[in-house]
C-alpha cells in the first residue's frame, strides 16, 4: 500500500502547461486600506528585488506620498482614530516561515 501527498511523480504540470499574464495590475486590490484619517493606502506591485511600496492617497484622491516596506511584509491596520498620533500596524514574515508584528509611527509632512 502506498500513500501519496498531492501529484504523483509525472503528473505534476510544468511551468509551460499554465497560462501567464504579459502584465500585472499596478495595485494588489486584496491589500487596500483605508486609515482612520480616510487616507486610502495601496499597496503596488513592484518589480522582484525591489522594496514594496504603499501609495498614500486623502480623502479627495490626492497622492499624499508613499512608504517603502521591505519585501514580505504587509500593512495589516492602524490605531483607531481617537488615539493621539497615527500608529499604522505591518506584519513581516522572516526567512523561518515565523510572522511579526511590527508598530510604526506615521510621520505626516504638514498638508
Amino acid at each position: 500500500m502506498q500513500v501519496a501527498r498531492g501529484m504523483t511523480r509525472g503528473t505534476m504540470p510544468s511551468v509551460d502547461d499554465f497560462a501567464w499574464p504579459e502584465t500585472l495590475p499596478v495595485f494588489r486590490s486584496e491589500a487596500t486600506l483605508v486609515s482612520p484619517h480616510y487616507e486610502v493606502w495601496i499597496h503596488r506591485m513592484m518589480p522582484a528585488g525591489v522594496l514594496g511600496r504603499i501609495e498614500v492617497f486623502d480623502d479627495q484622491g490626492v497622492r499624499l506620498g508613499f512608504i517603502e516596506i521591505p519585501a514580505r511584509s504587509t500593512v495589516i491596520g492602524f490605531s483607531p482614530s481617537g488615539e493621539p498620533g497615527s500608529i499604522v500596524y505591518v506584519t513581516r514574515t522572516d526567512d523561518m516561515g515565523l510572522v511579526w508584528l511590527e508598530r510604526y509611527q506615521v510621520l505626516r509632512n504638514d498638508r
